[in-house]
């Protein structure tokens, strides 16, 4: 059985086709879905929108700005943001150094594991303010 819910997410996808198919995903998944086409676009929508989203699902590399970058610019006003990334490579940003901050799911992924994904990261806790953050590698 699918693992459901109704939170708030935004995706942030350059891949027209493949923002597409996840927020469709999302949606049956029960989810009230925002997109943004990358980085810039994301963090522009979520600072003048009201209403806060539970988790960013965010592309790792992504033109104008990529999905860590916008991470760490949202985190300088929330650090409490909930972000999952999602990437095609399973070892994103080791040709520059780049540590993701936040776990990550591996493209391809089926909706079953997107589900796992999401709420792993909804209903995870912090046991310490001092916890930094973990990766954990969701698929393959």
């Amino acid at each position: 059985m699918l693992r459901t819910g109704n939170e708030r997410i935004m995706l942030v996808e350059d891949d027209d086709s493949v923002r597409t198919v996840v927020a469709a995903m999302l949606k049956r998944l029960g989810y009230r879905v925002i997109t943004a086409a990358d980085g810039s676009e994301g963090l522009r929508l979520l600072r003048h929108d009201a209403q806060p989203v539970d988790l960013v699902v965010t592309d790792v590399v992504m033109p104008r700005m990529s999905g860590p970058a916008m991470v760490l610019a949202l985190r300088a006003v929330d650090p409490d943001v909930k972000v999952l990334f999602v990437s095609a490579n399973p070892q994103p940003g080791m040709d520059d150094g780049m540590d993701l901050p936040g776990p990550l799911l591996c493209k391809p992924f089926r909706s079953e594991e997107l589900a796992l994904a999401i709420r792993g990261e909804l209903d995870s806790r912090c046991d310490s303010v001092d916890a930094g953050p973990t990766l954990r590698r969701f698929g393959a």
